[in-house]
């Protein structure tokens, strides 16, 4: 297991997220609906990603409400896949 640092997405984030989520999902969330979660940080969502090296490697969408939280999409890069990432940001939540 490589150990990432687990932090809060921010509005910069964007393009790396959106490369992922483009890259594990045959149908991606639209870019614009990344942009204004992000960009507000209200809300139910909570979106966390992995970083290695400088890069982010994975993230996690969470919907908190009522005191629970559910998994809403979970990605991590194809290089970077088979680490624990995916792990970690899950234990993170």
């Amino acid at each position: 297991m490589i150990v990432a640092s687990i932090d809060f997405c921010t509005a910069t984030d964007l393009d790396a997220l959106y490369e992922i989520e483009a890259e594990c999902f045959a149908a991606p969330w639209h870019k614009s609906i990344l942009r204004e979660e992000l960009r507000s940080g209200m809300g139910p969502y909570v979106y966390l990603k992995a970083e290695l090296n400088g890069s982010i490697a994975g993230y996690a969408v969470f919907n908190c409400e009522d005191r629970l939280l559910h998994l809403l999409r979970l990605g991590v890069a194809k290089k970077y896949r088979r680490f624990g990432l995916a792990t970690q940001l899950l234990a993170a939540a």
